[in-house]
């Protein structure tokens, strides 16, 4: 699971209606001046869930910032170990 590859995900002002999955030693960053300017239908960190199984013990080192969504079209699925 340790690597030296890292992923930085950047995306411009605007509204991208994409999903966007944050795995491992990834980082997803907006590049407008405000959090507002770059809009993002979904981010949510890989192997995420609502519930506690499988978890997401093993998916850390990923970062997003500098980003918006909104529900209800928009959402963020965020899981720490």
């Amino acid at each position: 699971m340790w690597s030296v590859d890292r992923f930085a995900l950047l995306f411009t002002p605007g509204y991208h209606n994409v999903t966007v999955p944050v795995g491992f030693y990834t980082q997803v960053l907006g590049l407008g001046r405000l959090a507002g300017m770059t809009r993002i239908k979904e981010v949510k960190s890989e192997a995420a869930s609502d519930s506690s199984s499988p978890g997401a013990l093993r998916n850390y080192w990923r970062g997003a910032e500098n980003l918006w969504t909104q529900p209800p079209s928009g959402r963020m699925l965020w899981a720490t170990s």
